[in-house]
């Protein structure tokens, strides 16, 4: 992972703990990206756009993912956690280094999210964003 890409990730995270809305800011702003509006990420958020279209924007190749799966993470005793992971398909098999990339959707705009390769294969590939938000 490039230190680039890892403070982009840390801050993110860190602006997570500040309160609804701010990860996203902060997280587009370190970026470089600008979202429409703030948003506060969370399953529920997620789970809604199942089976829709993100557009990959930036570095590497443009590629449409499709979001297949919102699992859910055992809860951490004694923490007031939403933990979560997202596993969007690339059916043309995209190679993508893990790290932070731009995804574009029609209802939430431009966002930026840690993606790493899940899987690769004759169906394609698939990448994991891990989500670790106080609640």
């Amino acid at each position: 992972m490039k230190r680039r890409n890892f403070l982009a990730s840390g801050a993110g995270a860190a602006a997570l703990a500040l309160g609804p809305g701010a990860g996203a800011r902060a997280a587009s702003k370190v970026a470089g990206v600008r979202t429409q509006r703030a948003m506060r990420l969370s399953k529920a958020m997620f789970s809604a756009l199942l089976n829709q279209q993100f557009v990959l924007r930036g570095r590497g190749p443009r590629a449409t993912l499709v979001l297949v799966e919102v699992r859910e993470s055992a809860p951490t005793p004694g923490r007031n956690l939403e933990q979560f992971s997202l596993r969007f398909d690339d059916p043309v098999g995209h190679v993508l280094e893990a790290g932070t990339h731009t995804l574009e959707h029609a209802e939430l705009g431009t966002l930026a999210l840690y993606l790493e390769p899940a899987e690769s294969g004759p169906r394609g590939s698939s990448f994991r964003a891990d989500f670790s938000l106080l609640a």
